[in-house]
């Protein structure tokens, strides 16, 4: 019987079967009396959570006895005044290799943290960023980190950073918009 059936069409059966197989239910850990314990695999650029590269992380993470995989998601903007946050360009990981990194990581029992932070094209300190426009780039950043966090959701990650270090950014003065992002994060 199987001799009759044309390769293309067995080849298809294959790729939906183990693709169905990518989409298990994932869901998320309760971490309240938990101590978390990580190392952070950077994410700069395509390719950075390539299979082999995570797989190498995440064995690293068990020799060392951690709970935590601990994914790093780049964006950049061109310089310290610079108020456009872009996270698609080459130097920021793919979405669907960190989506596999993710999958990867809680299929092995590891708890997910993933941290989204916008660095400097020119290698500028991120705590320099002084944007011209601090409205634009906070409304930037609440579109990035909402549409990072809906990304999160879906694949159930346990902590979801939303930057470090944007000394500039985070002054008492811009308290009601960072209170605007949390809450937009949190929806």
């Amino acid at each position: 019987m199987w001799e009759k059936i044309p390769m293309r069409v067995s080849a298809l059966v294959l790729f939906f079967l183990v693709g169905c197989a990518m989409f298990m239910t994932l869901s998320r850990q309760e971490i309240d009396n938990k101590n978390l314990s990580s190392l952070v695999l950077t994410g700069y650029g395509q390719g950075t959570y390539q299979y082999s590269a995570v797989e190498t992380y995440l064995e690293e993470l068990r020799q060392l006895n951690l709970n935590t995989a601990s994914f790093l998601f780049t964006c950049y903007t061109k310089s310290k005044y610079s108020s456009e946050v872009d996270c698609n360009s080459y130097d920021s990981p793919g979405l669907e290799e960190l989506s596999d990194a993710i999958v990867l990581a809680k299929r092995q029992g590891f708890l997910v943290n993933l941290r989204v932070y916008v660095d400097l094209k020119d290698f500028t300190w991120r705590c320099h960023w002084n944007p011209k426009n601090k409205k634009l780039v906070l409304d930037n950043l609440d579109q990035t980190l909402t549409k990072m966090a809906k990304f999160a959701e879906r694949r159930k990650v346990e902590v979801l950073i939303l930057g470090a270090e944007y000394c500039q950014l985070t002054k008492t003065k811009y308290k009601k918009e960072w209170q605007n992002i949390i809450r937009s994060v949190r929806k």
